[in-house]
């Protein structure tokens, strides 16, 4: 048997007694798929608040997930960047969900802190919010349903 051919069977052979399997990756079966975890659903509401707290202490993004009563879900993202305060962070928050979510919902500023969201002719809807990559910056969401 040559060098090469000893080599080869060498390696197989650890790497069967190491991985407990075959060397060939067309040999090996696939592991079984891992179970679909639940996910749950956020509540649907007629109206939510977004409350801001503090200033950005590094450049980022806060993600929030809107989902109509009937429909998909939309992923809105706002970038913020450092030293941003409360109040101008509330304002693009306001101006990306209003874009974002359409004329079937009102988006309101209505205090320098805060943006309420809600659905025009009972129209109802879950607002979540998905991360928030900004240290510093205290985003809160109330519901009043």
């Amino acid at each position: 048997m040559g060098r090469i051919a000893r080599a080869v069977l060498t390696t197989s052979f650890l790497a069967t007694a190491v991985l407990g399997g075959p060397a060939f990756a067309q040999d090996a079966e696939k592991p079984p798929a891992a179970p679909a975890t639940p996910t749950l659903a956020a509540p649907m509401v007629g109206e939510v608040k977004i409350l801001c707290d503090d200033k950005a202490k590094n450049d980022g993004e806060i993600n929030f997930v809107f989902t109509p009563a009937a429909g998909e879900a939309t992923h809105i993202r706002v970038t913020v960047q450092k030293k941003t305060g409360k109040q101008a962070v509330c304002k693009d928050i306001a101006k990306e969900i209003a874009v974002a979510i359409g004329s079937g919902y009102k988006v309101n500023q209505y205090d320098d802190d805060k943006v309420k969201v809600e659905g025009k002719d009972d129209q109802r809807f879950s607002l979540t919010l998905g991360n928030n990559t900004v240290t510093g910056l205290s985003i809160r969401l109330q519901t009043s349903d």
